[in-house]
């Protein structure tokens, strides 16, 4: 184990790429009040690179890829009185550093959460309320998912039927992206998945429940996220060829252990996540043997 050298004291990795680059968000002391700039860290070479803003004082990392491109947002220049409050989804790239990403029609916000391999990114799309913007209008006040490809621009990857708003939080390298939307004009949420070929889809929750959400999805469209019981608000599940899976319900039943969050899942099935062993919180690696889905 080692330290990840940041821009200052509080560094917070977000991600890390094959290479041992991590993305992350960290405070840069030669500012005042000491601003959070994003950065690189290249365990290849130990080094750290600030990544920079949009003309703003702050940005935050939230996503690398295999090539070193890094996403998430960062905030424009200031208004008249000096102050920040605008952030807009960014792509760095070591090329052309950090570019501005744009919004969606009628939305003039945007931030980053997650990139492929190839170069997609994903996130959401909203109105900060600005005035001269279409915000004012009951359709654009929700968030909306999109989909970025360069030469492609912006999609609306749209919400569930009867809902009003999605944000995507993770893509695969096959294109396919996980989220949350609304549905029943925001009265419940639900966790879905997206691909070109079958638009959005609801991944359901578990019978009684009104509530579920995904955070992460692997090459083999194993998804980890979370959903509701009329019982118990968030267990951990694992949605894996149209099915649903406690995640508790995966490990013996005499381990010790109580899972309470999962959030994330790499190609191996591995998952991580936070729970509790013999009543003390813990982090976790749980890694599938022949008695877990095919993941």
């Amino acid at each position: 184990m080692q330290q990840i050298p940041g821009l200052g004291p509080e560094s917070d990795p977000a991600a890390i790429n094959a290479n041992g680059q991590v993305a992350g968000s960290g405070r840069v002391l030669d500012t005042n009040p000491g601003w959070i700039h994003a950065y690189v860290y290249d365990a290849r070479s130990d080094t750290t690179k600030d990544l920079g803003t949009l003309g703003g004082d702050s940005s935050y990392a939230s996503d690398i890829n295999a090539s070193g491109q890094v996403v998430g947002q960062a905030a424009l220049p200031p208004g008249s009185d000096g102050i920040s409050r605008d952030y807009q989804a960014f792509l760095y790239a070591e090329a052309n550093g950090m570019q501005e990403l744009p919004t969606l029609p009628g939305r003039d916000r945007s931030g980053a959460a997650a990139i492929n391999d190839s170069g997609v990114v994903v996130g959401a799309s909203l109105c900060s309320g600005s005035s001269g913007s279409q915000c004012t209008d009951d359709a654009y006040r929700w968030p909306r998912a999109f989909l970025y490809k360069a030469g492609s621009g912006m999609q609306d990857l749209g919400t569930l039927p009867g809902g009003n708003g999605s944000e995507a939080v993770d893509v695969n390298n096959s294109g396919q992206v996980v989220g949350t939307a609304d549905i029943d004009h925001g009265s419940a949420s639900r966790a879905f998945i997206y691909d070109e070929a079958n638009g959005m889809q609801e991944l359901g929750t578990f019978p009684g429940g009104s509530q579920s959400h995904a955070f992460a999805i692997n090459d083999s469209g194993a998804v980890i996220g979370q959903a509701d019981t009329p019982e118990v608000c968030c267990v951990p599940v694992l949605y894996k060829d149209g099915a649903m899976f406690d995640l508790n319900t995966l490990i013996p039943a005499d381990s010790g252990w109580r899972i309470m969050d999962a959030f994330d899942i790499n190609n191996n099935g591995q998952i991580v996540g936070y729970g509790r062993l013999n009543g003390s919180g813990r982090a976790f690696l749980l890694t599938p043997n022949n008695t877990t889905p095919n993941l």
